[in-house]
């Protein structure tokens, strides 16, 4: 492991998070957070670097798993090379715009499966990346931060027109555009993503039965190793600063992306629209949303007939 300069006990750690390991690949999430409370017993910033660990690295079986149907369908696939690490990115020919899709945490690309069919029929060039430590893309660790630098340099690449992304795949692309504005999508369409790292990481800690310790430890734990506080990643605030126009979907019921957090950003993106939905939760399945996608992509330029939020 490295950054490990800070812990109070590095032995705690390695001998913790060996164990910690084990139990992830069999979910026994129970154990996990009573090792990892017994941890910040001890050394609250300890436990709270081997959660920041485990919620870097996605599980396989949830991450790795591809729909063959759906490799079977692309034009091409290849692998680009990130800091020695490869991403796979896989391309559906077309004559039209460009469409860049990225998935979120413990997916892979053929969850865009519907949404590539859909997308092909309207005659768009279709991309979507797999994410570090996702799908046929190499490496074991993810972070957002991370993932934003690979879409970076796919877009750098492949230059596409708009770019769609679902949760963490979503969080990414807000991220690269705030920090690299010059880039060349014209739209950007977030499905169900979250507006607050903090939040986030609140709430992967508690279905993992992680206390308030652990996470106190992780909050010092990430100022620690990334130089910022976890609050400070704030897409609500981000996407202030980003210029593009977009649209927004999000489930009102969504458990692990408050609606709250998605009425925020809407209310902080100045050319960005919003659609609610009810009873779809995270992951936004059905041709309502696609719809909605193909509505939004088809309108041009012009402004899009959207459904308005009670909030508006």
């Amino acid at each position: 492991m490295k950054n490990l300069g800070f812990l109070a006990d590095e032995n705690l750690y390695l001998m913790a998070n060996s164990l910690f390991s084990k139990l992830v690949a069999g979910a026994f999430l129970p154990a996990l957070g009573s090792i990892v409370n017994a941890v910040a017993f001890f050394s609250p910033i300890t436990a709270g670097a081997i959660a920041l660990d485990l919620f870097s690295r996605p599980r396989a079986a949830k991450s790795r798993r591809h729909d063959p149907a759906f490799l079977a369908s692309v034009s091409w696939q290849r692998d680009y090379l990130y800091e020695g690490t490869s991403i796979r990115c896989y391309a559906w020919a077309g004559k039209g715009r460009k469409v860049l899709l990225a998935h979120g945490w413990e997916s892979n690309s053929s969850r865009w499966a519907p949404m590539v069919r859909a997308l092909q029929d309207r005659g768009y060039e279709v991309y979507a990346v797999d994410a570090p430590a996702h799908g046929d893309s190499g490496g074991s660790i993810f972070t957002v931060k991370r993932y934003a630098e690979v879409l970076k340099e796919i877009v750098d690449t492949l230059r596409p027109d708009m770019l769609i992304g679902h949760s963490a795949g979503g969080m990414a692309a807000v991220f690269m555009l705030q920090q690299a504005p010059q880039l060349p999508v014209a739209r950007l369409i977030l499905l169900a993503v979250p507006s607050e790292l903090e939040l986030l990481m609140d709430t992967f800690r508690r279905m993992t039965f992680m206390g308030d310790r652990v996470f106190k430890g992780m909050q010092r734990a990430f100022h620690r190793k990334y130089g910022w506080r976890m609050a400070d990643f704030s897409l609500s605030r981000f996407i202030r600063e980003v210029r593009v126009p977009g649209l927004l979907l999000h489930d009102r019921g969504d458990s692990v992306a408050p609606y709250t957090g998605a009425l925020e950003m809407h209310r902080n993106w100045k050319d960005g629209e919003i659609i609610s939905f009810e009873g779809l939760g995270h992951s936004l399945p059905g041709d309502a949303v696609i719809s909605a996608v193909m509505q939004y992509l088809d309108a041009g330029d012009t402004t899009p007939s959207v459904t308005k939020t009670d909030s508006e």
